[in-house]
């Protein structure tokens, strides 16, 4: 065997051969290795270069999310009836439609309207729970919220011709017959909402509240058409986009009174 010039004859001769051509490619391995290693770190050092946000914008991020973390007011939402008690009832093609589904369904939806806003909002009740009127009172004047709404269906047997959004308030309190008028006025506007009355009424909640408070009867179960909407997802997401324009025209009133 001959490389180059030398002529590789004797079996020691192979032998350093093999040894110089192993150690060579052993290094030539760990060259690429190092090569490979040296471009996946600046590959990464890119990465992190190109997803990190500048400081400043950080910094921005970081006060967005505090400011966030202070709502700028709180609502109390009261799902009427509850648990057992289902409260009116209305029937639509042999289906059963009761109050208290109804209402804890748009109270859902206003509550996720009002949070966008940056309001607080804290219900009586979950799905399953059936407060009496006294636990209700109790938690809400221990809250320090700044508005109280209670939402209900009403219902008349004696006449299913009725119908109508209805708002209850303390006669008492001008506060709370603002927040009524201001929850009927952006109902009736709408043009998709039937509106029926505002009324002063020595209603429990409202009475107890201890705050601006209203009670919403959203409409009536026992009138064909009405019952109807209430079996709309549609519907009952208008019905907590008017009152949540209520609630927000009367903060922002209050804001602006208070500047």
């Amino acid at each position: 065997m001959r490389i180059g010039k030398y002529k590789i004859t004797t079996r020691k001769q192979k032998q350093r051969l093999a040894i110089v051509i192993a150690a060579g490619i052993l290094i030539l391995i760990l060259l690429l290795s190092m090569a490979g290693l040296m471009v996946c770190g600046g590959l990464y050092i890119h990465d992190r270069l190109q997803t990190s946000p500048p400081k400043d914008t950080a910094d921005t991020a970081g006060t967005e999310a505090s400011a966030l973390s202070h709502p700028s007011a709180t609502v109390i939402l009261d799902p009427g009836h509850g648990g057992k008690d289902g409260g009116s009832t209305g029937t639509l093609a042999g289906q059963e439609l009761t109050e208290a589904d109804i209402v804890f369904d748009i109270t859902l939806k206003l509550k996720v309207l009002l949070e966008e806003k940056n309001i607080e909002v804290l219900l009586t009740r979950s799905s399953e729970e059936e407060p009496t009127l006294k636990e209700r009172a109790a938690f809400f004047q221990k809250s320090g919220a700044d508005l109280f709404i209670s939402l209900h269906c009403n219902s008349y047997e004696e006449d299913r011709n009725v119908c109508g959004l209805e708002c209850y308030y303390e006669k008492s309190d001008a506060e709370s017959k603002a927040l009524a008028e201001t929850i009927f006025a952006a109902a009736k506007d709408s043009g998709m909402v039937d509106v029926r009355d505002i009324k002063s009424d020595m209603m429990y909640v409202v009475r107890y509240a201890g705050m601006p408070a209203v009670l919403v009867e959203t409409g009536y179960l026992s009138n064909p058409a009405e019952c109807r909407k209430f079996s709309s997802e549609g519907y009952r997401s208008v019905l907590a986009e008017v009152i949540a324009e209520g609630i927000e025209t009367v903060l922002n009133r209050n804001d602006e009174n208070e500047v």
